[in-house]
């Protein structure tokens, strides 16, 4: 039987979550590719996205879990111990140095902006439009914490879809504002400060609106004056790591563009290759952190060690069965994405190939990552970070370390830091799972096992539907040179192979039955 530390209602709260993040992230797409028509891959373009990139990561990490790690466990902790009334003072303090920590860091961005955006690896010429930008996008994290808080408690309450939806507004908003400025065209340079300050204005409302909603909830954060507490200081223990954790991937990313800023267009080619790869696997750590991780705490907390390990083996598998078609289609179909999304406009055909030979290097850092996000979060729920973080650094020190042999050997092209960035996100995953098994005694089940074996051989499938597609459509295309029916071919390859995975899998049992305890 299925331990009784599974939660049934952990499939549907994935697909409404999963589905929320999937709508958000194709918003996102659309609204780099008018990035990429609006400003190419040029010099205010590397400076808008530089401006933009700690903002947008604070955003991704906040929105993908990064500060459920500690708040989540700890609440769930209170509310155990203490009842509702300790858990509602708890999340209000959290609020409170919150906004306490997000006025002091915009007071230090609005007086280092220009040696920020220097040290990101803003181009010289157009470092003050940067430094300009990130003042006005900065908004955008302290409203990614609120609603990163409001979120977490949701989560608890096991009412996923407004937190989920909120972010599509936001993308939704941007997308309308780029339409605007393609049909009355402003400078280049006023069109990246309009921008930016758009964009730190939505996701300020964003956190606004959530935390409003929130005071409607029975955990709804009780106010207080700010005071240090013991509960704080463990929150910041765990939560400060947990970033860094949360955000190894981005961090990462970090380290390319620091060591490209002075090569002219390789940052924004680095950059919508990552915003391609980073649509699965933002589905995936959205439902990781925001189903997932509660469900294993609750186990955890009551020393279910059984439904412990079931839930792991199963966000295990899940984050597999997810992760293996996504890596496998973005690099076997990285030249027409790349071509279809982003080659048009400023955005020429050089700038095109190097940005799919980066999708291709990127994407094979996706299973990776989501093992090691899945190792994270068993730590995360038992109140361990020391072992996760260290897996981090690992990978961290990897990608920096080959980032400057590369520089050594003076090979500085997207495909190269992408494999970089691969390379980092592997070292962390075998670290995590060392840590995983020697620390908290994890051994996969059988049945988890049989079931990766069954993902591969539907990804397998996958790929040899998509390249017999390929043959058929491809000579037409090659008769007939069109744009649109790149997009129609690119339209059937996706949709041809997700139709194959998803019959497998259906037929192979994965999305359909859990798995089975077989110790």
């Amino acid at each position: 039987m299925e331990p009784t530390g599974a939660r049934s209602s952990v499939r549907p709260a994935s697909l409404v979550v999963g589905a929320a993040a999937a709508v958000s992230r194709l918003l996102g797409f659309a609204r780099d590719v008018g990035l990429a028509i609006l400003f190419g891959a040029g010099p205010v373009g590397d400076a808008l996205l530089i401006a933009l990139r700690l903002p947008n990561m604070a955003r991704r990490v906040l929105g993908e879990g990064g500060l459920h790690t500690a708040f989540v466990p700890m609440m769930l902790g209170q509310q155990a111990r203490e009842g509702e009334q300790a858990a509602g003072q708890f999340a209000g303090q959290i609020v409170m140095f919150l906004v306490l920590l997000f006025g002091l860091l915009a007071v230090f961005v609005q007086v280092l902006a220009l040696p920020l955006v220097l040290l990101l690896g803003a181009p010289s010429q157009t470092a003050e439009i940067a430094s300009q930008a990130l003042v006005l996008a900065f908004p955008m994290v302290a409203g990614s914490g609120l609603a990163a808080v409001a979120s977490a408690i949701l989560s608890i309450q096991h009412r996923f879809a407004l937190a989920a939806w909120s972010g599509v507004m936001v993308n939704i908003v941007l997308v309308l504002a780029l339409v605007w400025l393609k049909i009355h065209p402003l400078e280049p340079d006023v069109a990246a400060i309009w921008l930016a300050g758009l964009s730190g204005g939505s996701g300020l409302v964003q956190g606004i609106v959530l935390m409003l909603v929130v005071q409607t909830s029975p955990h709804s954060p009780r106010w207080t004056k700010p005071r240090w507490t013991p509960a704080l200081t463990r929150f910041i223990t765990l939560c400060g790591p947990g970033m860094v954790i949360a955000a190894g991937s981005q961090l990462a990313f970090l380290i390319l563009i620091s060591q490209s800023g002075q090569h002219s267009g390789l940052v924004s080619q680095l950059y919508f290759a990552d915003r391609v790869t980073q649509l699965p696997f933002g589905f995936i750590a959205a439902i990781l952190a925001v189903v997932v991780l509660p469900a294993i705490s609750r186990d955890a907390q009551a020393a279910d060690q059984t439904a412990f390990r079931w839930g792991m083996d199963h966000a295990m598998l899940l984050s597999l069965v997810l992760a293996l078609p996504a890596s496998s289609g973005l690099i076997l179909l990285a030249d027409p994405i790349s071509h279809v999304l982003f080659e048009h406009g400023a955005f020429d055909h050089h700038a095109q190939q190097a940005t799919h030979e980066a999708l291709a290097g990127f994407a094979l850092a996706l299973p990776a990552l989501a093992v090691g996000r899945v190792c994270a979060h068993g730590f995360f729920a038992h109140g361990r970070i020391k072992e996760p973080l260290l897996a981090t650094l690992a990978g961290l020190a990897s990608v920096l370390t080959i980032c400057l042999l590369l520089q050594h050997a003076g090979q500085q092209d997207a495909r190269s830091f992408a494999l970089a960035l691969s390379a980092g996100a592997g070292i962390e995953m075998l670290v995590g799972l060392g840590f995983f098994a020697v620390r908290l005694g994890w051994r996969p089940e059988r049945a988890m096992l049989r079931d990766l074996l069954l993902a591969l051989v539907a990804t397998i499938f996958m790929l040899a539907g998509i390249m017999i597609i390929s043959s058929i459509i491809d000579p037409f295309l090659t008769d007939q040179p069109s744009f649109g029916f790149d997009i129609l071919s690119l339209m059937a390859k996706c949709l041809g192979g997700c139709g194959i995975y998803g019959v497998c899998a259906l037929g192979f049992g994965l999305l359909g039955r859990p798995m089975k305890a077989q110790r």
